[in-house]
């Protein structure tokens, strides 16, 4: 993995270091105050090497660290109006799901591009906006090929796929109210290129909450849990909590894996990340 990670950043640095240079003079008018509203499409603009022009990003931009040191704008459900009025930002990259407050963005007269977020397509077109919308499109199309090369080192079939529950919350203790990824979503599409079931693949939304007997009902093969905490007692908690259900097949055949770090939910360049962590999951 780690020398997928710097096989992965190399090719940023060619990418970046051959193409700058041509693309930055070809279009005067493009963005020079760009505003960054959600993490995705931070990481996004940073890996097309448009880092110099961000002068603001999300509150829960953590990726590149450079992001870290830019205005901090709110996020999803607080954008700060007044901090992002007072950048004067001549382009803001936000997701669909920012849509919720187009009027006061319209109102102010901010220029807010929206993009796609969902699927691995998503993922692909949002770097194509971003990079046809900063004048860097080559870049763009280097970048794709960099995450489609990484992701193609992941794609298995099995002639019996792996029954798998993606589990991205829960209540504290023994598992309840727990929150799981259906059809549709970029996590989803990852875990079928990887080889695995969805075993909720049948549910109406990409995002649900199940029951406890919903759970022992789908029974899963293996039991992948995500978490933004990268401690290792959160993890060693979330591994003891599941002995809660001894009577699961994954907790009797120990096959369930924590997915620690924000990173990983990120529809952005470093989905590949997910892909491998995934695949070392469904190999165990």
């Amino acid at each position: 993995m780690k020398r997928l990670y710097l096989f992965f950043i190399l090719g940023l640095i060619l990418l970046l270091s051959g193409c700058g240079r041509r693309q930055t003079a070809k279009n005067i008018s493009q963005p020079r105050r760009i505003i960054t509203l959600a993490p995705s499409t931070t990481e996004i603009a940073f890996a097309l090497g448009l880092g110099d022009r961000i002068v603001g990003v999300s509150d829960y931009a953590r990726y590149p660290a450079e992001a870290l040191t830019k205005q901090h704008v709110g996020g999803l459900l607080n954008p700060n109006l007044e901090i992002i009025s007072a950048l004067k930002p001549d382009m803001i990259l936000a997701t669909a799901s920012f849509r919720r407050g187009e009027d006061n963005f319209r109102k102010l007269g901010l220029p807010v591009h929206y993009l796609p977020e969902k699927t691995i397509s998503d993922i692909y077109a949002a770097i194509d906006s971003t990079g046809r919308l900063c004048g860097v499109p080559s870049r763009a199309d280097s970048l794709k090929k960099l995450i489609s090369d990484s992701l193609s080192r992941y794609r298995r079939h099995y002639a019996n796929p792996p029954r798998v529950m993606l589990v991205l919350g829960r209540a504290q203790g023994r598992p309840a109210q727990i929150g799981v990824s259906g059809p549709g979503a970029f996590i989803d599409e990852l875990l079928q290129w990887c080889g695995g079931k969805n075993v909720f693949a049948d549910l109406g939304a990409s995002y649900s909450q199940i029951s406890r007997e919903d759970l022992l009902k789908r029974d899963p093969d293996i039991i992948i849990e995500f978490t933004g905490d990268t401690s290792r007692t959160t993890r060693q908690r979330l591994l003891r909590e599941w002995q809660e259900e001894p009577r699961l097949k994954a907790v009797k055949n120990r096959h369930v894996v924590i997915i620690s770090g924000s990173g990983f939910m990120i529809p952005g360049p470093r989905v590949y990340r997910l892909a491998g962590a995934m695949a070392r999951a469904l190999r165990q």
